[in-house]
């Protein structure tokens, strides 16, 4: 059986407001929200900061700052396809748009750029290219992938096509909607912490990661 403590010390990273302020300009960089605007007001007030440095909070600034930009990703795309129908209600050019963000993501490639979240894609592949090898940047690609397409991309076309799931159906498209296995995933770059695949492999530790999502 896997136990959890009763109580643990939590702490966060001491660069969090400098990794927030990174994502900001990063986002006005890339023309995705725009510099003093409603929409980064109301970004900001998510304070996803504040998650990201609990969850790495032993990482140093460029690492956080990359994982704070992967968290961004995933409210950025989850927002649209959830509350703009014109996204949300259309899953076959939700699906087109994603796959050229993968595109992106695994192999630092883009078709096109006009999507903002593509550019930003590329600068995530390009500064994760640093810090992890090959085998972790394919794990990390399908991670996403199964996010977006299982997850994301399912959503959209049950939103689409009125289609409430049965709840068994909907916990197994949940797992992969919570963006639950790629974070964990930030883990190891963040705390430069590579698992062996023996670790990764273990039953037990497969239970954990399901168990965390």
């Amino acid at each position: 059986d896997i136990g959890l403590p009763r109580e643990w010390a939590a702490w966060s990273n001491p660069n969090s407001e400098t990794a927030r302020r990174a994502s900001q300009d990063l986002l006005h960089r890339l023309d995705i929200v725009a510099e003093d605007s409603p929409a980064m007001e109301e970004f900001d007030g998510l304070r996803l900061h504040e998650l990201t440095s609990f969850i790495f909070p032993s990482a140093t600034l460029d690492r956080l700052c990359v994982c704070n930009d992967v968290m961004s990703y995933f409210f950025l795309i989850d927002d649209d396809a959830d509350a703009n129908e014109a996204t949300g209600k259309r899953p076959r050019e939700l699906w087109r748009r994603v796959s050229l963000h993968m595109l992106a993501l695994r192999f630092g490639e883009a078709t096109e750029d006009r999507d903002p979240l593509t550019r930003l894609m590329l600068d995530i592949h390009r500064r994760l290219r640093t810090f992890a090898d090959p085998a972790w940047m394919s794990r990390f690609a399908t991670d996403m992938r199964n996010y977006l397409l299982e997850g994301t991309v399912a959503a959209a076309f049950n939103w689409a096509q009125g289609i409430v799931p049965d709840v068994d159906v909907y916990l197994l498209q949940r797992d992969f909607d919570v963006a639950g296995y790629p974070a964990q995933d930030l883990i190891e770059v963040a705390e430069r912490a590579p698992l062996p695949e023996s670790v990764r492999n273990d039953p037990l530790f497969r239970e954990m990661r399901a168990i965390c999502t």
